[in-house]
């Protein structure tokens, strides 16, 4: 999955649920800890 990124592009979480096979709510779940923790930041 890492190796499809772009450094320019990024990915949805949609991308990331179907990929991984589980809930987009789920998803978001974990980004929202690791954007609060600092591991990731959000492109708007």
């Amino acid at each position: 999955m890492l190796a499809n990124l772009s450094e320019d592009e990024g990915v949805t979480s949609e991308i990331l649920a179907t990929t991984l096979g589980i809930k987009l709510s789920r998803v978001n779940h974990h980004l929202r800890n690791f954007l609060d923790a600092g591991l990731v930041y959000r492109k708007k």
